[in-house]
């Protein structure tokens, strides 16, 4: 086990390695030719994000870190950016439970951390995992998705069809019994964004909501990387024909 300074010691240099990544730009990876239409291959700058791009759709791909996988098409990209530039303008009104491995070297390690609601320069670390090794505080509350019973309009042209909570929570000092910690918008009829504040999951709505690692229909978007979609398709008006 480790001990409280340990602990503190460990997650502020965790925190310190965040970040490293972000602003991800394309990089033409070149092109697959074979049978159908042409498949470009790109990757995000930082290598997290590869895209089989071809004329009419588009496949994510992460390679490291969120796992998940999914195919849309390129309407469906142009529908998401306005969702993730509203996401992106209120997700610091939710709260965060969350988990990361950032800034962990070998062996493999991750930490939980608690997010306030509001602008919050620094999270507050609870506790660590190391290999065989763990300290600190977990969480006790649980995550409940309630759908609405008729969607929100959250801004125009942006609907909500339902709600993200935690609840319970007492390894952490919280203001509320309920912490709403995201939101689920609607893409199209056949795509959805489950937002929460660090991360969202775009995923089919009869998918399940959170990927465990599998392949699939859905795909982990992080808060840093709604300039990569931007890029994309950005990348996709210059090249189609």
């Amino acid at each position: 086990m480790f001990n409280e300074s340990e602990i503190e010691e460990i997650l502020e240099l965790a925190q310190q390695g965040e970040g490293k990544d972000r602003g991800a730009v394309i990089e033409s990876a070149g092109q697959v030719k074979g049978v159908g239409e042409p498949c470009s291959i790109l990757l995000s700058g930082d290598g997290r994000i590869r895209v089989a791009a071809r004329r009419s759709r588009v496949t994510l791909d992460r390679r490291y870190g969120l796992q998940g996988s999914i195919r849309v098409t390129w309407k469906e990209i142009a529908a998401l950016l306005p969702v993730l530039r509203h996401w992106e303008r209120h997700r610091e009104e939710w709260a965060a439970f969350h988990y990361s491995s950032s800034g962990y070297p070998a062996p493999f390690g991750y930490a939980w951390y608690y997010i306030a609601p509001g602008k919050c320069e620094k999270c507050e670390g609870l506790g660590l995992k190391v290999g065989s090794t763990s300290g600190g505080r977990r969480f006790t509350g649980r995550d409940e998705q309630v759908r609405l019973s008729k969607p929100r309009l959250a801004a125009p042209g942006i609907r909500v069809l339902g709600e993200n909570w935690h609840v319970g929570e007492k390894a952490v000092k919280v203001p509320a019994e309920r912490m709403l910690v995201g939101e689920v918008y609607e893409v199209t009829s056949a795509l959805v964004f489950d937002a929460e504040r660090l991360c969202g999951l775009l995923r089919r709505p009869n998918g399940r909501r959170r990927s465990k690692g599998e392949r699939g229909e859905r795909f982990a978007i992080e808060d840093h990387e709604v300039r990569f979609m931007e890029r994309l398709w950005k990348w996709h008006t210059t090249h189609r024909k």
